[in-house]
């Protein structure tokens, strides 16, 4: 069943064991929730949409039309979900 608003969409965020999206509001709702996070992003997104001093976040930046080399994401998902809650 797809959330119906933002009400629902943060209900399911807040279930979320790992979240993984691009420079979206969900994902920095998640970073603010302390909710696991693994942000996908490219060079055209600013640096300054990181987020900082958050275990539980992480930010991968790829290149468009190339593949994320799955080691790296694999060890950004290890650390972040190692990571105590804050």
């Amino acid at each position: 069943m797809p959330p119906q608003g933002l009400r629902d969409s943060l209900a399911l965020l807040a279930c979320c064991d790992l979240f993984i999206a691009g420079n979206t509001e969900l994902f920095h709702a998640a970073v603010m929730a302390d909710v696991p996070v693994l942000g996908l992003f490219t060079d055209a997104d600013g640096r300054r949409w990181e987020p900082e001093g958050r275990s539980r976040a992480a930010v991968l930046r790829g290149r468009s039309g190339e593949r994320m080399p799955l080691p790296e994401v694999d060890a950004a998902v290890a650390r972040i979900r190692s990571a105590p809650p804050a």
